[in-house]
């Protein structure tokens, strides 16, 4: 089931709209990835749940993929609700979340612990 494991793929393309090279996975492990964003600098955020809890992650323009402020909350949905986000990344580089623990929703502004460039 994709709640269990999946892949999230990423493909180049030209300005035509072609694809350029073949399509590379995002992440690693045997984990599950959902609600990918992209932002205007060429970073992919998704939410990945391989530390046991749905977390946002980034991957780069150039390939590098890291956690963003991990914490021991839930900040997706299940993956049968479609069409649904529960995270966006600000102007600033900081991201508005909804997180859920132990039934509670709260409202969440992370401020990534990653440098921003």
């Amino acid at each position: 089931m994709p709640w269990q494991n999946n892949t999230l793929w990423r493909q180049k393309f030209s300005d035509l709209l072609e694809p350029v090279g073949l399509p590379e996975a995002v992440g690693a492990g045997l984990s599950s990835k959902s609600q990918p964003h992209w932002t205007v600098d060429g970073s992919l955020y998704f939410l990945d749940d391989i530390s046991g809890w749905w977390n946002i992650w980034r991957q780069t323009a150039g390939g590098s993929v890291d956690a963003i402020s991990p914490i021991e909350a839930d900040l997706g949905r299940a993956q049968w609700e479609l069409g649904s986000s529960s995270f966006r990344v600000l102007a600033n580089g900081n991201i508005v979340a909804i997180a859920s623990r132990q039934g509670i929703d709260r409202l969440l502004t992370l401020e990534p612990k990653l440098a921003f460039g």
